[in-house]
């Protein structure tokens, strides 16, 4: 297979390249970018000139649903970093199209594909979860900080606040609440919030870019509390130490973005990526409960 890279993001060049690389089934890589040397200048000339058969968008928020959309019509398999979309109804109209094509969609919420993970939900159902992601602000030219470009925390930290429900309740909230407690421009840059799910399970926390860095979550059990730091972004070549009632267990280093390439690859090959199609519309629906909390 081929791929196409829209976009040289910061999260690019720092893992998804060498990700993509580790991947048998990619036997070529080319990347667009407007602003810095690549393969091609122009995203609608390489999508029209191209041989790809998956395009990778990582553009800046308020971008991914357009060039997903000129993907899919293109007739490519796309993946696109979080948030996939600005609101639900594009992601319906993603997967609308994607599923008249019969293409491949998903949303690169890779941190869930981690073995970690698995060796959580292995564990037993929580109760609760606590979780927290935030870390010191950005420049203050940064994307981030402009609405118009689809910034702010409940944009850039919401999937990751909103997905962990799915992983280990497998459900829906049924209300969510959020308060945001800092802002810039207009954009909201720190938030915390509260989500509620079936059978009294709950997940709250605190998500933002004006802090001490901190990225964990605590699961709480009727026998037991799990904890594990660098859940959302595990470093690749970290053998991350989860504590299950201050036992200490090791978990194996893990690319969590050459495992989620490595499934989705394997998706394609197998012309079966109902499991993705469903990620996607989930998760939609729970960050658009957040949004509308604001």
């Amino acid at each position: 297979m081929k791929i196409l890279v829209l976009g040289k993001s910061s999260i690019f060049k720092r893992r998804i390249l060498f990700a993509i690389r580790k991947i048998d089934a990619i036997t070529k890589i080319e990347i667009a970018s407007i602003s810095q040397k690549a393969d091609w200048g122009n995203y609608a000339q390489a999508l029209e000139k191209s041989q790809a058969d998956i395009v990778y968008i990582s553009l800046i928020n308020s971008l991914h649903y357009k060039w997903a959309k000129k993907a899919l019509d293109a007739g490519m398999h796309v993946i696109v970093d979080k948030p996939a979309t600005s609101n639900l109804k594009q992601a319906r109209q993603l997967l609308s199209l994607a599923k008249r094509k019969k293409l491949l969609l998903a949303e690169a919420t890779v941190y869930a594909y981690h073995p970690q993970i698995k060796f959580l939900k292995n564990l037993g159902n929580p109760n609760k979860i606590n979780i927290n992601f935030s870390f010191p602000k950005f420049e203050n030219n940064n994307y981030r900080y402009s609405k118009k470009a689809g910034g702010g925390a409940i944009e850039d930290l919401g999937p990751y606040a909103m997905s962990v429900g799915r992983l280990f309740f497998a459900s829906q909230p049924k209300k969510v609440l959020l308060e945001v407690t800092d802002n810039k421009n207009g954009v909201p840059v720190a938030f915390s919030f509260f989500a509620s799910y079936p059978k009294n399970k709950i997940v709250i926390g605190n998500c933002g870019f004006n802090s001490g860095y901190i990225n964990n979550a605590i699961f709480i059990a009727e026998d037991k509390i799990v904890s594990v730091d660098r859940v959302f972004t595990t470093p690749a070549d970290l053998e991350n130490k989860i504590l299950v009632n201050n036992k200490i267990k090791k978990i194996k280093a893990s690319d969590s973005f050459e495992v989620f390439l490595k499934v989705a690859t394997d998706s394609i090959a197998k012309r079966n990526w109902s499991a993705f199609y469903k990620d996607f519309i989930n998760d939609a629906m729970a960050l658009e409960m957040l949004r509308k909390a604001v």
